[in-house]
């Protein structure tokens, strides 16, 4: 039975990936490496920011010094936040879904974004209360796939819920680095395929179209 419901956030609750591409292409063109959408797509989805640029400078053989790749990073953090400020976009009955599920279980996000974008879309959207907490990529050293950021999300859940296990914890999301960060979490998963094709996605305990689809009653039929 789940009695706690982790979200991620880019990609489930915000169609961002789009923007976090477009930022990361700006800010790479200057140093001179062409990253490529397929790229992004294909290799460093779900990733957090400082993983996918120290991946991708192996990738391209490139050398900076951490002077310059956290230059780098700052540069696409703040090109990131104009462009969602510009066209932000909420996956369709987004709102709806956080306020249906918030009256049956607490509820959190777990997601390599930074903490200021999740607080500033949740804001925009007037969805922050429905969340007891966020944990983000400033709370943890290593990203999805790796589970730490869910343990730390978990532990967060136990002070809540007394007795609550792993389990017990659903995770949402759209990745394939996420559903393995759940499973290594030993939590369950429910993939929406907003990113990825329902064949790429097939490692999740359950697959569903689309965020809207997800309700209390879908969540008991899936974990029951």
């Amino acid at each position: 039975m789940i009695k706690a419901v982790i979200f991620d956030f880019d990609g489930v609750i915000v169609d961002s990936e789009p923007l976090h591409f477009k930022a990361f292409h700006h800010v790479l063109l200057e140093a001179h490496i062409n990253f490529t959408e397929d790229e992004y797509w294909s290799k460093y989805l779900a990733m957090s920011d400082k993983d996918l640029l120290n991946e991708l400078m192996k990738h391209h053989q490139a050398q900076f010094s951490p002077q310059d790749i956290q230059e780098m990073l700052n540069k696409k953090a703040q090109r990131y936040m104009k462009l969602l400020q510009e066209e932000p976009i909420f996956f369709h009955g987004i709102k709806n879904v956080l306020l249906h599920l918030s009256k049956y279980f607490p509820l959190a996000i777990a997601s390599g974004a930074l903490l200021n974008e999740i607080k500033w879309a949740l804001g925009n959207m007037e969805a922050t209360n429905f969340f007891k907490f966020i944990v983000s990529a400033e709370d943890v050293n290593e990203g999805k796939p790796n589970p730490q950021i869910f343990f730390v999300a978990y532990k967060k859940l136990v002070s809540l819920e007394q007795g609550l296990k792993t389990e017990e914890c659903l995770v949402i999301e759209d990745s394939v680095h996420g559903i393995r960060a759940a499973h290594n979490a030993r939590m369950k998963c429910l993939a929406v395929a907003h990113t990825y094709k329902d064949e790429d996605l097939k490692a999740a305990d359950a697959i569903v179209a689309h965020i809207s689809q997800v309700n209390a009653n879908l969540v008991k039929e899936l974990f029951s």
